[in-house]
């Protein structure tokens, strides 16, 4: 019997005018179809520490207990129990990752289950299952708002100067001391503004709320004629900020012969600003 892939066969040395027996040969036969048939027909083990593989293709199940260095493989399905680093190109299918780390662009076309995983760059064409969720970074938000109430006179045309915070995810997209009628971007991107103030009754008079950029264009803008109860009223915009340095500011235009004013709190009057 073959000691592989068991165990290391044993020989003992030959020496010259020995008899050579049949077991002499014999035994090495068994050895080499023993390897030809492991790595033919896919039974062979592979026990590594510390190995370096340029080019592997794996298409059943295995298992690495150890540091996987490769670039350029194809896993038809890999687990890999240690910390792996894999500076080239990963393509796997139902692959189970305890623990990676992925520098290079990476495309996993079928099953990725990952704990602890750090990828710089990852496409999923297909679905995916995280044990644990992905930690993103939140979006660059804050919400700022009226802290007393402002009384607004006849004709009246004031940008809201917005003096609390309710929360400020990114603290240098509003102060309350410096500019505090400003909502700045803090970074290049799509953004959108919400503005909401809270009117007291007035019969009289027309409000328009004017959600406007630092170059003066009007994003966006509702029109409001007063009626006999207070009410709340709400405009949206959306801007792509290509380079920074902008910012957004709220308008009121008051039109009528009469005075209101606008109630104050995070539930009656406030301004967020969202990076989508």
């Amino acid at each position: 019997m073959p000691s592989y892939p068991d165990s290391v066969k044993s020989f003992t040395a030959k020496t010259a005018g020995q008899n050579i027996d049949p077991a002499h040969v014999n035994d090495i036969q068994d050895e080499v179809n023993a390897v030809e048939a492991g790595l033919l027909d896919g039974t062979a083990r592979l026990n590594s520490s510390r190995s370096t593989l340029a080019n592997l293709s794996v298409t059943g199940g295995s298992t690495l207990a150890g540091t996987l260095q490769s670039s350029n493989s194809t896993l038809a399905n890999l687990s890999v129990t240690g910390g792996s680093t894999l500076a080239g190109t990963l393509q796997s299918s139902n692959s189970t990752l305890a623990n990676l780390s992925v520098t290079g662009g990476s495309t996993l076309a079928g099953t990725l289950q990952s704990s602890n995983s750090t990828v710089n760059a990852l496409s999923v064409s297909s679905n995916s299952t995280f044990a644990f969720r992905p930690t993103m970074p939140p979006p660059d938000i804050v919400q700022a708002y009226l802290e007393s109430t402002v009384a607004l006179g006849s004709s009246a045309n004031s940008t809201v100067s917005w003096t609390a915070q309710a929360f400020a995810i990114n603290s240098s997209m509003h102060s309350t001391a410096t500019n505090p009628t400003r909502l700045t971007p803090q970074s290049t991107g799509v953004y959108r503004l919400v503005a909401q103030v809270g009117l007291s009754s007035n019969s009289t008079s027309v409000q328009q709320l004017i959600l406007q950029d630092s170059s003066g264009s009007q994003l966006g803008q509702l029109l409001h004629s007063s009626g006999a109860e207070a009410v709340r009223i709400q405009a949206t915009a959306y801007k792509r900020f290509d380079v920074t340095g902008g910012f957004f500011v709220c308008r009121l235009a008051l039109t009528g012969q009469s005075t209101l004013s606008l109630s104050s709190g995070v539930e009656a009057t406030w301004c967020t600003l969202e990076k989508l």
